[in-house]
């Protein structure tokens, strides 16, 4: 659709972005970095698939092929009536909400374990108080 708006006196030659050439040697460096293993055994294909199908909200595999084709067919429907415009902003929120996903994920667990840590701290500081203060109130009582 951007592209009607281009005059014809325009060469298409020159609408084109410019893209950087990269050396094989990085590719090649880029590639062994992204297979390289870490120390952590290789996950199964069919198990990787496994977990992803078994996140997926329904108790049979049709009810979750369900939920993947109306989403599915929604987005393409959205996309066709132009009701959504997929643009650069839209890998942005993308991009942006799986990082959120993924710390929300690594910052769970220790969160939710100083917090329970820091209740408790507070709660055996009240009860300390109100034994010493129950005490002072009974010593004052007998005096």
């Amino acid at each position: 659709m951007a592209l009607r708006q281009i005059p014809k006196c325009l060469s298409v030659a020159g609408t084109r972005p410019v893209v950087a050439r990269v050396s094989p040697a990085v590719f090649n460096a880029i590639r062994s970095y992204a297979t390289e293993s870490s120390g952590k055994e290789p996950v199964e294909p069919a198990k990787k698939a496994e977990s992803i199908i078994n996140s997926l909200p329904g108790d049979s595999i049709i009810a979750k092929t369900g939920y993947i084709a109306t989403g599915t067919g929604l987005a393409a429907l959205l996309i066709s009536k132009e009701i959504y415009v997929f643009n650069e902003e839209s890998v942005i929120l993308a991009a942006f909400g799986a990082i959120i996903a993924i710390l929300y994920k690594a910052i769970k667990e220790p969160y939710i374990s100083w917090a329970q840590g820091h209740i408790q701290s507070i709660k055996n500081t009240l009860e300390q108080a109100r034994s010493n203060h129950k005490s002072a109130v009974q010593d004052q009582i007998s005096a």
